[in-house]
């Protein structure tokens, strides 16, 4: 695999938000690494599982670093440095995202009335995750 050199893109504050929320989601699936570590049989996909996780860590500190750790962006844009590590970062964001688009898409059609304000919300969130991550891969 051909190695692509770095490049660098502008993130607006909602976008830097919605990517922050899912830097929030990869700690939280670092929460089960302990977890995995000690129940799990030790074979080959339980070591790989436990690596990828990692790097996932890695990835959000430095993203972390380059947004900042606090919860609300405090600036219109943000630069970003995108790398192989970043870009597949944003490839696993596309693919929850529009994971979550449809879920909460049938969630809004499956009702006669209109979306709760609360469903609309969370679409609106998932569409910022979902540009977030195609402006990290471009």
């Amino acid at each position: 695999m051909a190695t692509t050199q770095p490049t660098s893109v502008v993130l607006t504050r909602a976008h830097r938000d919605a990517l922050f929320q899912e830097i929030e989601f990869a700690f939280e699936a670092a929460g089960g690494l302990p977890f995995m570590l000690e129940h799990a049989p030790g074979g080959p996909a339980d070591s790989e599982g436990a690596r990828d996780l990692i790097a996932q860590l890695q990835v959000a500190v430095r993203l972390l670093d380059q947004i900042g750790w606090q919860r609300t962006g405090d600036r219109d844009e943000y630069l970003i440095e995108v790398d192989e590590a970043v870009n597949a970062f944003a490839l696993r964001i596309e693919s929850f995202a529009r994971a979550a688009l449809e879920y909460n898409g049938e969630r809004s059609r499956a009702t006669a009335d209109a979306p709760s304000e609360a469903v609309r919300r969370l679409i609106d969130t998932d569409l910022e995750k979902l540009q977030a991550a195609r402006l990290l891969r471009s």
